[in-house]
């Protein structure tokens, strides 16, 4: 993106669409598209984001010019329901606050970036958190009044297609807290399931005909559910299922193991995973 405020303040450039516009008190918050066809716009292909505050232009932002490339008011590109009403105070330090969501757009994926702004007597930053290519959810998940955000960690990214991404990366939960966005690992904490749900998991992924395991390999099925509960705080069950679920006809098991671990260490929340559950990732 190009911050196109001179000391602070700026407007978006003539000639662009208005995509979406939202309020709060003397706030107003509006997205311009411009057609790549126009001519004379500095940059076509685009979007740019503005924000008024008693009819005045504080900040302006240009998107890139990568296809795909935008901003979306509330965070959440993928789901309306995840996204933040301008207005609502985030970081629970009793102001509202504004959640603008940018995508870079370009030949791949592109990346998802979330800017957090507080809009009270002042106009600032708060948080930049994101820079990956799953989109977040902004959601309060324990109904305390606070938003949290839901991300996914994409160190494990390269195991399953970029379609199922979206639905197959395991989660974590991110609280404003200490000035940033950190992990609270309370509210990924879920209870250790019984054996006998164990066993029947295992037996429904050790019966499937899943390609995967024609292959040699592990199912996406059996990969989503072994780090989910790594991910509740379940490691020691995660291992139990893997042990139930493997092929006996098949090897590898130890080797996808070791894989899990050490891809686990790469993570950026490979500490609070620790902490979660209790100090031990492997069996």
């Amino acid at each position: 993106w190009v911050d196109i405020s001179p000391e602070g303040q700026g407007r978006c450039p003539g000639g662009g669409e208005l995509k979406e516009e939202q309020k709060f008190r003397d706030y107003v918050v509006r997205v311009y598209s411009y057609d790549p066809t126009t001519q004379g716009i500095r940059f076509a292909k685009s979007e740019c984001l503005e924000v008024l505050k008693s009819d005045k232009a504080i900040y302006a932002r240009q998107s890139s010019d990568n296809p795909g490339a935008g901003f979306q008011i509330g965070g959440s590109f993928d789901d309306k329901t995840g996204r933040v009403a301008i207005g609502t105070d985030v970081t629970g330090d009793g102001r509202p606050d504004l959640v603008v969501g940018e995508h870079t757009g370009g030949a791949g994926r592109g990346f998802f970036i979330f800017d957090v702004f507080e809009i009270s007597d002042r106009f600032r930053c708060i948080a930049t958190f994101g820079d990956q290519e799953t989109d977040v959810r902004f959601e309060d998940v324990d109904k305390d009044g606070k938003v949290e955000v839901l991300l996914l960690d994409e160190t494990f990214a390269d195991w399953f297609s970029h379609m199922a991404r979206q639905s197959s990366l395991p989660g974590v939960y991110l609280r404003f807290r200490d000035g940033a966005f950190r992990p609270a690992v309370e509210l990924m904490r879920k209870p250790a399931p019984t054996k006998s749900d164990l066993e029947s998991r295992a037996r429904q992924h050790r019966n499937s005909n899943d390609d995967f395991w024609r292959a040699g390999a592990a199912p996406y099925d059996l990969r989503r559910e072994i780090l989910a509960l790594v991910y509740e705080g379940n490691a020691t069950s995660a291992w139990q299922l893997l042990e139930m679920a493997w092929r006996p006809d098949l090897e590898g098991r130890d080797k996808f193991r070791r894989q899990i671990l050490d891809d686990l260490a790469k993570s950026r929340y490979h500490e609070d995973l620790l902490a979660l559950n209790g100090g031990k990732l492997g069996p």
